[in-house]
């Protein structure tokens, strides 16, 4: 089990900025002082933000309009983030066992809401995304303005960077309590992938020739 170094002794961090740059030592403090902090609404939030995305991406806004498609994300979002959290929770602590960790279920379900931190952040670009774009925001439609256009592409890269550097925090945070390092934890987080996809596509593949 992942224990926390005896030498750790730091002033408390505040995990809602820490993350973004110690998230190693603020996974460390969240464990030792609660490992089950904020957990379930972190993973809520995250949920939310993610069912936005997917909304844009799969152009959602086409079926809904833009008050439906809020309320579908807001809904199913929070529900789709708990149960990502509980699978992937679930998942990350076994592939990680393999690859030699230590880490408890509870302990990588704080890993993994926690590092959604710089992802939580970028829910209030949603705000001026749909004031500025509407419900262009959630259709594959071309931009009726220059403004339009510019503040899209402003928002594009925001988001990029950020869900960069999201990966990075989320690598760190689950070597951290595995005890090995964001390497191993990329192992892990592909390994947990495939015994998700193999299957699957496995089972498709089997469908499809009977």
């Amino acid at each position: 089990m992942y224990q926390v170094p005896p030498s750790y002794a730091s002033a408390p961090l505040n995990p809602w900025i820490s993350m973004w740059t110690r998230p190693r030592a603020t996974i460390r403090q969240i464990v030792m002082i609660d490992s089950e902090r904020h957990v379930h609404l972190l993973a809520i939030i995250s949920g939310v933000g993610q069912a936005l995305s997917n909304a844009e991406q799969r152009n959602l806004g086409r079926q809904m309009d833009l008050p439906a498609v809020l309320v579908f994300c807001l809904i199913f979002g929070a529900i789709g983030g708990l149960i990502g959290l509980y699978l992937a929770g679930a998942l990350l602590r076994w592939t990680g066992s393999w690859l030699g960790g230590q880490a408890t279920s509870q302990q990588v379900r704080t890993a993994y809401a926690w590092s959604s931190v710089p992802a939580i952040w970028l829910l209030p670009i949603w705000l001026p995304k749909i004031l500025i774009l509407g419900r262009r925001v959630f259709m594959d439609v071309g931009f009726a303005s220059q403004t339009q256009r510019l503040a899209f592409l402003l928002f594009a890269l925001i988001e990029l960077v950020v869900g960069i550097w999201g990966v990075v925090v989320f690598l760190k945070s689950l070597g951290e309590v595995h005890g090995f390092s964001a390497w191993k934890a990329l192992g892990a987080a592909i390994l947990a992938s495939l015994v998700v996809i193999v299957p699957v596509v496995l089972l498709l593949a089997l469908l499809s020739g009977m």
